[in-house]
C-alpha cells in the first residue's frame, strides 16, 4: 500500500522502497551506474540495483528494486511523571518519548518548487549539491540538487529520506505554592495556590531544525506558558 508493505514475517506496515547509495558526484559515475531515467545526472540520488525479471540485478532501477526498509511504527514508547511537594511548594514534571522509530522526512520538508506560491524549505539552504559548490562541499551535501527534471528520481521513496525518529520531550513543568491556612483564613478562603506552568518547552531529538518528531508533517506542537491562581472555599 503505497510506501508500506504488510506481510507475514515482517512488521505491520513496514517501509517499502529503494536503497540509496548516496549522491552522484560526476557524469562518469552516472554513465557507469544503473539509473531510473536518462535525465539523471550529477547531484541526483543513486540507487542500488537489487533485482530484475530473473531475480538478478539487471542494470535498471525500477519497481523490482524495492525492498523492506524497516518498520514504520514507533517502538519503545515511554512516559512518566514526577510530583514533589515540600512546605507548600509543589513541583510537577511530565515527560514522554519514543525509543525507536524510522521517521520519513517527507517532501513537505525537503522538496523545492512544489507549488509556485511556496518558498523552498529552509533546511535546504547551504545543504544541497550544486554545480557552484566545490567538490568537497558536494561530497558532504545532505540533499540532492534542486532540479525539476529529476524530481521523480530524487523523491522516490527510499532510505535516503528515513531518519532516526527517537525523541525525548518534556510535556509539562509546573511549579506552585500553596499559602499557609493562617494567612488566608480571614479572607474566607480554605485554600489558595499560585502556580506557573510550561508545556512542550524541551525536546531532545536528532532531527533537522524546525521539524517536530511528535507532530510529523501536521501542525507543529508549540511551546506555551501559563500562570494561574487556584482558590478553594
Amino acid at each position: 500500500s503505497g510506501n508500506y508493505l504488510s506481510e507475514e514475517g515482517i512488521e505491520f506496515q513496514s517501509w517499502y522502497g529503494y536503497i540509496a547509495e548516496g549522491i552522484f558526484q560526476t557524469q562518469e559515475e552516472v554513465d557507469n551506474s544503473p539509473v531510473t531515467s536518462a535525465s539523471v545526472g550529477p547531484g541526483d540520488i543513486k540507487y542500488k540495483d537489487i533485482s530484475g525479471p530473473n531475480d538478478i540485478p539487471d542494470g535498471v532501477i525500477n519497481e523490482l528494486d524495492r525492498v523492506v526498509l524497516g518498520g514504520s511504527q514507533p517502538r519503545m514508547q515511554y512516559g512518566g511523571n514526577v510530583n514533589l511537594e515540600y512546605k507548600g511548594i509543589d513541583f510537577g514534571l511530565v515527560f514522554q518519548g519514543v525509543g525507536k522509530k524510522n521517521y520519513y522526512l517527507s517532501p513537505d520538508f525537503t522538496q523545492p518548487f512544489q507549488e509556485s506560491w511556496l518558498s523552498p524549505p529552509a533546511l535546504l539552504d547551504g545543504n544541497y549539491w550544486s554545480m557552484y559548490n566545490t567538490a568537497d562541499q558536494n561530497l558532504s551535501a545532505t540533499y540532492p540538487r534542486l532540479a525539476e527534471t529529476t524530481r521523480d528520481n530524487n523523491y522516490l521513496f527510499s532510505d535516503f529520506w528515513l531518519r532516526d525518529g527517537a525523541y525525548f520531550r518534556v510535556k509539562n513543568i509546573t511549579l506552585g505554592y500553596t499559602l499557609p491556612p493562617n494567612l488566608i483564613s480571614k479572607l474566607g478562603i480554605a485554600k489558595l495556590r499560585i502556580y506557573v506552568a510550561a508545556n512542550d518547552i524541551f525536546t531532545l531529538a536528532d532531527f533537522p531544525s524546525g521539524i517536530d518528531p511528535e507532530g510529523g508533517s501536521g501542525y507543529l506542537i508549540t511551546k506555551s506558558f501559563m500562570a494561574g491562581v487556584k482558590i478553594g472555599f
